[in-house]
């Protein structure tokens, strides 16, 4: 029997045979990260772009942006990590376990494990990189690639559209902005200012 209580739990399923690789140190910085990922809300805006990208999949800079937010997401997590004491090598050790033990299993597992340039990741951690200050200058030009990314194709749209298209246009314009807003917004809060 689950309570309403226990709803807002987060739960990390691992692969079975992981966990007696890892030592518990390494176990605890790998979940760490992970619980980062949840409590600032990465599922919702990765979820927010995969629907952007499925709308927009002919659309190169949709696709270069979202790389990037893979990227920084995993990085903020990282330094989340290492800003909670855990270890900078042990860390680093079990993440490449875990990208080892990834590679050899037939399933498909630990999808961000590997992400964002496993080599240079590892070199920020060892190193101990923080994520560079975005001020208001870079997070304003950040925003307007968003919104120029999402914004072109619409206004390509609203040339060539028939009058009856254009309401809906303008509804899926409205939804754009709000999207592009809440990831400014998103970026705003993981990124010290």
């Amino acid at each position: 029997h689950h309570g309403l209580e226990e709803a807002d739990q987060a739960v990390v399923l691992l692969p079975e045979g992981l966990t007696p690789r890892l030592t518990r140190a390494e176990r605890d910085a790998i979940l760490a990260h992970e619980l980062s990922h949840f409590s600032s809300g990465d599922n919702v805006t990765a979820a927010i772009h995969m629907l952007v990208e499925a709308l927009f999949w002919f659309w190169p800079p949709v696709w270069l942006i979202g790389a990037r937010l893979i990227a920084e997401r995993e990085r903020a997590c990282d330094e989340s990590v290492l800003a909670e004491g855990h270890d900078a090598e042990v860390y680093a050790q079990g993440i490449l376990k875990v990208c080892r033990f990834c590679i050899q299993s037939p399933l498909a597992c630990a999808s961000g494990a590997s992400g964002a340039d496993l080599a240079h990741r590892v070199r920020q951690i060892m190193a101990g990189e923080a994520v560079s200050d975005l001020g208001p200058a870079r997070k304003a030009m950040l925003a307007t690639a968003l919104v120029l990314a999402l914004g072109l194709p619409v206004a390509a749209g609203f040339v060539s559209a028939p009058p009856l298209m254009v309401e809906m246009q303008v509804r899926v314009a409205a939804v754009r902005l709000r999207v592009a807003a809440r990831i400014e917004h998103i970026a705003a809060v993981s990124v010290p200012i």
